[in-house]
């Protein structure tokens, strides 16, 4: 059980004897407000303002409580730092949203590339363990930090990664962010140790993904930029995709870059959006790559 379930528990416990409105029930909780009418432990009441709930029978409450929190619900107030406490006293790894480390893969096609655990002598030879294996992994955790210069490259998409070589061969260091980038691997790249780094934002063109690169910049100012083909127009209209453009999330993020288009990039991306209706995903750099091998 989440941790939104869990606050809707507690919320309901706490509640005074008129209950608490039905409009503090969250929508994800509606499955879980069946459960607890089923088994007679909470009911709907009339109110002065609307419908209300309350606990109805505290024994079937308690019940479930047991079984959706090992710890109990005052366990909510104590402050999680790793998925093996989630499931502890939540009984749900989920509950907390990220870990206490992460791992992430590198790899790099350059020569004598390495990356240094930073105030140590120990290294990892990115080169080598690219010719081997096809790259590297990295854990990222608190009090462990990773030191390198040079350029990097931070790429969206899993294919675009292993083959980071044919669009960015200049890049000295390749990283996966499989997505949205980590609050964890953006406070990394904006650590001292990698202070030095030039990077290269490489996703996909669509709303989020431009707004990737925001936060990227927003926490390494100054020294981030957009990899952005010449003819980004011409790709987009010919192989993009309006849902890239016109699903609740890319609309979101549409409308956060409304709020930036003071930057000239920015700018440009939102006409292109709103004049295209499209947006295109990284990969096309790559088909169109290999199709000129």
């Amino acid at each position: 059980m989440n941790r939104t379930a869990l606050k809707f528990l507690k919320s309901l416990r706490d509640a005074p004897p008129e209950g608490m409105p039905w409009s503090a029930l969250p929508i994800s909780c509606t499955n879980l407000l069946l459960r607890l009418q089923t088994c007679g432990a909470v009911q709907i009441v009339p109110g002065v303002q609307g419908k209300r709930l309350r606990v109805a029978n505290a024994e079937a409450f308690e019940k479930i409580v047991r079984t959706a929190t090992p710890q109990g619900l005052e366990s909510l107030d104590t402050l999680l730092s790793s998925r093996a406490d989630a499931v502890d006293q939540f009984g749900d790894a989920k509950a907390i949203r990220a870990g206490n480390v992460q791992g992430i893969f590198i790899r790099s096609i350059k020569p004598n590339i390495f990356i240094r655990r930073a105030g140590s002598s120990e290294a990892v030879d990115v080169t080598a363990m690219t010719r081997i294996a096809g790259g590297a992994a990295l854990m990222l955790r608190d009090g462990m930090e990773w030191s390198f210069e040079g350029t990097i490259a931070t790429i969206e998409n899993e294919e675009a990664f292993w083959s980071h070589d044919l669009i960015l061969p200049e890049i000295d260091l390749a990283v996966y962010v499989r997505g949205k980038m980590s609050n964890r691997l953006l406070r990394w790249l904006a650590t001292a140790p990698m202070a030095s780094c030039l990077i290269t934002h490489w996703g996909d063109y669509d709303p989020i993904g431009v707004l990737e690169y925001m936060r990227l910049r927003s926490a390494c100012s100054g020294r981030v930029h957009l990899h952005v083909p010449d003819d980004l127009e011409k790709l987009i209209a010919r192989y993009g995709k309006r849902s890239l453009v016109r699903a609740d999330k890319q609309v979101q993020a549409l409308c956060s870059l409304r709020e930036l288009t003071d930057d000239t990039i920015i700018k440009r991306f939102v006409q292109i959006f709103d004049e295209l209706g499209k947006g295109v995903e990284q990969e096309i750099l790559l088909a169109l790559a290999k199709s000129l091998v």
